[in-house]
């Protein structure tokens, strides 16, 4: 199992998304994951997350919010996926692995992603890295899957917290050797407890949902089909 952190191509392939308000600002919304098929580069996000931002989200580079021209290439509301393209520019500058071959059963993974956090009413910096790269969260690597009705898509899970903010990120997994991109984030998961007869909260289930990276390529190649 790698006990090393995700290198370079791991890094690089997550992305902090945001809405334009006006000319000098942004309001982030989540983070998307360059992910490369075919020779072809596709920006996977959660589909919530680009339903928020009418499928036309900022993207941030050397900390700086950019804008860029997208294509819906495909979506599914089983799985929370929504997968756009763009010729603006390259978003990929090293390829990583994709896939769950040789994943550590029981290792610890990393949520990759921008998480949400606030400090009166601003963002605050910790939101990425001090060199503006996303933040990476311990996730425990103990798959299982909600069956679906309708073909092999499906949502996973891993052991872990996240903030808002992850969603649309990457998660990574720990092989016998290195990395991989295992999927998406979709969701935090919760569950409901009755404190009283007319009082319900949430709590965290300390499950993170994702879908898996075959998932997105499945949608990718029948996208091609059409």
């Amino acid at each position: 199992m790698s006990t090393l952190a995700p290198t370079a191509e791991f890094i690089y392939s997550v992305f902090w998304l945001g809405c334009a308000i006006d000319d000098d600002y942004a309001r982030p919304i989540g983070s998307g994951v360059a992910i490369q098929h075919d020779g072809q580069e596709y920006l996977a996000t959660a589909l919530h997350v680009a339903k928020d931002c009418n499928f036309n989200p900022l993207i941030r580079r050397q900390k700086q919010w950019m804008q860029a021209k997208w294509e819906i290439i495909a979506t599914d509301e089983l799985v929370d996926i929504a997968i756009l393209k763009t010729n603006t520019g390259k978003l990929l500058r090293l390829v990583p692995k994709y896939g769950t071959a040789n994943t550590v059963i029981g290792g610890i993974g990393r949520a990759m992603g921008f998480p949400a956090i606030f400090n009166s009413n601003e963002l605050d910096l910790y939101a990425e890295t001090p060199d503006g790269h996303p933040v990476p969260m311990a996730v425990l690597i103990s798959t299982y899957y909600v069956p679906s009705d309708r073909d092999d898509r499906m949502t996973y899970y891993t052991g872990g917290y996240v903030n808002s903010g992850f969603s649309g990120g990457a998660m990574l997994f720990s092989t016998e050797k290195d990395w991989t991109i295992a999927g998406v984030i979709t969701t935090k998961g919760y569950t409901y407890k009755e404190l009283s007869s007319n009082i319900n909260i949430l709590e965290p289930s300390g499950l993170i949902g994702y879908c898996d990276v075959s998932t997105i390529q499945k949608l990718i190649t029948e996208s091609q089909q059409h």
